[in-house]
């Protein structure tokens, strides 16, 4: 049956979906496929040196499909800031502290090939429960955490908008491009997926982002600034040389 709402990331806690008969959920484990096919894939192409930044509760469900697709524990990070969470999740052999994920942000020095943000609650956030999905975003860009080629999955709930989900998908999507543009880089969304609402558990929506780069991380470092706040330097166009026209002078005989 449905269990209550509690979110994911507090002592406690259980998935906010409506679950099968066995305690599954088969929109959830849908992304969750998706999630680790992409991690999967990335960390393929990083020569296995990758890591990857998840947002996982008590039950380590995220983590152990990772692991079980031979993603190693130590390369993968989960912060949570509920102290059964971290327990049940180094148990497993991932990594996890009790922070939030904006301490983590802070921290950090290595960026993750892939992320997934997987928030319970709206984009806007939750002060009571101190996330905010929008800071995050901006603090990974800020920090330079984002490179060539990374991906980054976020999930929030749709609870209180009034957008479809196609709608939905176009206003996060613009956001986030619009955020990675003054760092160099595009986004495209390669994958969505939703599920929820109508009175089955709140409407969740999931988005994935891939960033390319448009301009070299050593040109960020070396400005320490935005895209937008690094004026280049014109050259200098050619002088050009009009050559002068040769005038031939044709002598004419005088009359006697």
């Amino acid at each position: 049956g449905r269990k209550p709402y509690i979110p994911s990331n507090v002592d406690g806690a259980t998935d906010a979906y409506v679950r099968r008969a066995d305690g599954t959920n088969a929109a959830k484990e849908e992304c969750n496929d998706k999630f680790v096919e992409l991690a999967t894939r990335r960390f393929e192409e990083t020569g296995g040196t990758g890591t990857v930044l998840i947002l996982d509760s008590e039950e380590t469900t995220t983590s152990t499909k990772l692991m079980g697709a031979g993603i190693p524990g130590g390369h993968i990070h989960a912060p949570n800031f509920g102290q059964v969470a971290v327990d049940s999740l180094t148990s497993v052999g991932v990594n996890s502290n009790k922070e939030f994920l904006s301490d983590w942000i802070a921290r950090t020095k290595v960026p993750p090939m892939i992320w997934w943000l997987d928030y319970c609650g709206t984009f806007d956030g939750n002060k009571g429960e101190g996330f905010y999905p929008s800071k995050d975003i901006e603090s990974i860009f800020e920090r330079n955490l984002i490179e060539d080629g990374s991906i980054l999955g976020l999930t929030v709930c749709r609870r209180g908008r009034s957008e479809t989900q196609l709608t939905y998908d176009h206003t996060l999507g613009n956001w986030v491009t619009g955020r990675a543009a003054p760092y160099g880089f595009t986004s495209n969304v390669i994958w969505t997926n939703s599920y929820g609402g109508g009175g089955i558990g709140s409407p969740m929506i999931m988005i994935v982002f891939e960033f390319h780069e448009v301009i070299s991380k050593r040109k960020r470092t070396e400005t320490g600034v935005k895209v937008e706040e690094v004026v280049e330097e014109a050259e200098p166009e050619p002088e050009v040389v009009e050559e002068e026209e040769t005038v031939t002078v044709v002598p004419v005989p005088m009359k006697n």
